[in-house]
């Protein structure tokens, strides 16, 4: 289909000249539907400096005219042919992996308009959304790959899914959690390996994210449950009741979010008086830690 900016037709209407037209993918962080259309007063000085030649990636080529005047009405381009993903190599997981992912992925798809709906008071509303886009391609991989053998190739692989796929700032923080739990299970993956895996994915959010618990982000449910998960670090521990006291901690952490200040992340834009529901985030990441849990409670059988 066709359409055509409105902008230069009411500026026209009250007297502005549009000296220069920018188009293009200019603020692209936030994961909303919808355009934005900026306008800046300028003179000659700031004129020639924006066109100013530069070799700058992301600048547009400017036509050096004004815009009023003119009209011009384009096509949508086409969307590209798809390019196939290469297929990971690994051995077949144990059922037990795959039963779990296949858990999370399904909690997440079923938890998509309670978790938009929340992140609606604070954000964007496309939490849900977004974890389940990350599921949908977790499936997918699922579906069309063997699983990686080794835990610490699985949590590698799974951040570079997510990392591609799953988009907004989730994306990437999962990504980085997932990539820093890879390397203490390079070597041993008992429960105590998991726990310190727990540890090593928060610091990396910690430090990259820069939010802290408190912050009423998706860190107060992981940190909440990593400090339960401690217990694994103790000879002999049985990891189904650590885990499910861990889970406990996480969605008490989550809920106790309702109570909080934001200090990281778009909330933090957001008067405290709006913010009466709990973190979509601390509520998914919570989430994520029972449906592993009932997962591995199942086949225990």
């Amino acid at each position: 289909h066709s359409s055509q900016s409105p902008l230069p037709l009411a500026t026209e209407d009250r007297g502005v000249r549009v000296a220069r037209a920018l188009v293009g993918a200019f603020m692209t962080a936030l994961e909303m539907a919808g355009v934005s259309l900026t306008l800046l007063l300028v003179d000659d000085e700031l004129l020639g400096l924006i066109d100013a030649e530069t070799t700058a990636v992301a600048w547009p080529n400017l036509a050096r005219v004004p815009v009023t005047g003119r009209s011009r009405v384009l096509a949508a381009p086409e969307e590209g042919p798809k390019v196939e993903e290469p297929v990971p190599a690994g051995a077949p997981a144990s059922q037990q992996v795959r039963l779990v992912l296949e858990r999370v992925c399904s909690t997440l798809l079923g938890l998509q308009e309670e978790l938009n709906e929340l992140d609606r008071a604070a954000g964007d509303g496309d939490c849900g959304s977004t974890h389940a886009r990350a599921a949908r391609a977790i499936q997918e991989w699922l579906n069309s790959t063997p699983l990686p053998a080794r835990p610490s190739q699985l949590l590698s692989t799974l951040a570079r899914l997510l990392l591609e796929k799953m988009g907004g700032s989730s994306g990437a923080l999962y990504g980085l959690f997932l990539t820093a739990a890879a390397q203490p299970l390079q070597s041993r993956s008992d429960p105590a390996a998991w726990a310190a895996a727990m540890e090593a994915g928060i610091e990396a959010m910690q430090r990259y994210g820069g939010a802290a618990p408190g912050d009423r982000t998706m860190l107060d449910s992981l940190c909440a449950a990593a400090d339960e998960l401690r217990a694994l670090q103790v000879p002999g521990a049985d990891l189904l009741p650590v885990l499910a006291k861990a889970v406990q901690s996480a969605e008490a952490a989550a809920e106790s979010t309702k109570n909080m200040e934001a200090g990281a992340g778009r909330a933090s834009y957001i008067s405290s008086a709006r913010l009466e529901l709990p973190d979509p985030g601390a509520v998914a990441a919570a989430a994520i830690l029972r449906a592993v849990l009932e997962g591995l409670q199942s086949q225990r059988g």
